[in-house]
């Protein structure tokens, strides 16, 4: 008997936002990039391409996703962000969900396996941006 392997690639997803076949889809036209936040400071952020305007240049939708966290007790902002400690570094990081009084990575609900990826790669994101910084950034 002769065995046939082969592979489906699924290509009609539908509208099924917030799987984790949209999640992923969404991370494969995503790269990460260290650059200067509004005040100055060093952040990571989820740079993701959208399309190509009418003058033929990329463009890019950037999602902060954390940064080193200020110590200033003016610094009136710091609701807006999750709390995290990498290695010997407190972060300031994205929410996973947009709410009312912050930014978050996505505004939609996801699905259980699509939210659990979505948490990896925020970790995995902050503790490149933890390396960089503590070999380089300061």
């Amino acid at each position: 008997m002769t065995k046939l392997n082969f592979e489906i690639k699924v290509e009609c997803k539908g509208f099924a936002a917030g799987t984790l076949g949209w999640l992923n889809e969404k991370l494969s036209a995503t790269e990460l990039v260290i650059k200067n936040t509004k005040n100055g400071e060093a952040g990571m952020f989820a740079r993701e391409f959208t399309g190509v305007n009418s003058e033929g240049k990329k463009t890019y939708v950037n999602t902060f996703i954390c940064k080193v966290m200020a110590y200033d007790p003016n610094h009136t902002d710091r609701w807006c962000y999750e709390g995290r400690r990498i290695s010997n570094t407190d972060l300031h990081s994205c929410k996973l969900y947009t709410d009312e009084a912050s930014h978050g990575f996505v505004d939609i609900t996801l699905t259980k396996a699509a939210e659990e990826v979505a948490e990896e790669f925020l970790t995995m994101a902050c503790e490149k941006f933890v390396e960089w910084w503590e070999n380089d950034g300061k």
